[in-house]
């Protein structure tokens, strides 16, 4: 920024103002000339503290409005200013959803958290996450998840799966259709008698007999466990 000196009041400009209108000593301008600099001028200090803004990271067309709206700027500025970044390479909402799809499935993401992110950053018409691309890495998700539940019963253990992987973005059908052919270990004969001795003292104090039973039955099942290893355990605990 340059200080420049007029008869009856200094203001600050860019170089490239300085040199557009010859801002040298002894120069002299009228005041409509003044005007159109200082508007001109508005215009620059924007659009430099845009260009800051984005060095941090990319930014779509929608969050340099939002920029530039938070800083007052005129419609016509902001306009003018994503013009100018549009023309530099700077700003292009397309190439940033490629980034952002890139990304979303090197991190086993489906294609609604792409939609979502896409959503937020205000692209209409991003990359396409197609459906070959979300098999593919739905397959990658499942190696990496399929053993996070294994002190679950095999009924649980798909049940969070298939919940995990489809609040990760991917398709409910598509999970359910890819965890049903899965095979699990089922150790549930590992935790069952330390969950029923947990539950057991969560309910003795206000439940006995057949109602603590029940509540029982019902709390293991909530569990995942199958029905027949209950009610062989319970009958085993009463022995």
């Amino acid at each position: 920024m340059y200080e420049v000196s007029f008869a009856n009041e200094d203001i600050k400009v860019t170089e490239d103002i300085l040199v557009k209108y010859s801002l040298v000593k002894d120069h002299e301008i009228d005041e409509e000339l003044l005007k159109k600099i200082k508007k001109e001028e508005t215009k620059e200090e924007l659009f430099l503290k845009t260009l800051n803004y984005i060095s941090y990271q990319a930014r779509s067309t929608f969050e340099i409005k939002k920029y530039l709206e938070k800083n007052e700027a005129s419609e016509a500025n902001t306009n003018a200013i994503i013009k100018e970044l549009q023309e530099l390479g700077y700003l292009d909402d397309y190439t940033m959803s490629g980034y952002i799809l890139e990304s979303m499935m090197s991190n086993l993401k489906g294609p609604k958290k792409y939609e979502e992110k896409l959503f937020t950053k205000g692209i209409r018409n991003g990359k396409e996450y197609d459906s070959d691309k979300e098999v593919e890495v739905l397959e990658k998700a499942i190696l990496k998840h399929q053993d996070d539940y294994l002190k679950y019963p095999k009924k649980k253990q798909m049940e969070k799966l298939a919940n995990k992987l489809i609040n990760d973005g991917f398709n409910s059908s598509l999970v359910f259709s890819k965890v049903s052919k899965m095979s699990f270990n089922d150790d549930s004969e590992k935790y069952i008698d330390k969950d029923i001795e947990k539950l057991k003292k969560k309910y003795s104090n206000k439940y006995s007999g057949y109602e603590l039973k029940k509540k029982l039955v019902s709390a293991l099942m909530q569990r995942g466990y199958e029905y027949s290893l209950i009610s062989k355990k319970l009958k085993y605990s009463e022995e």
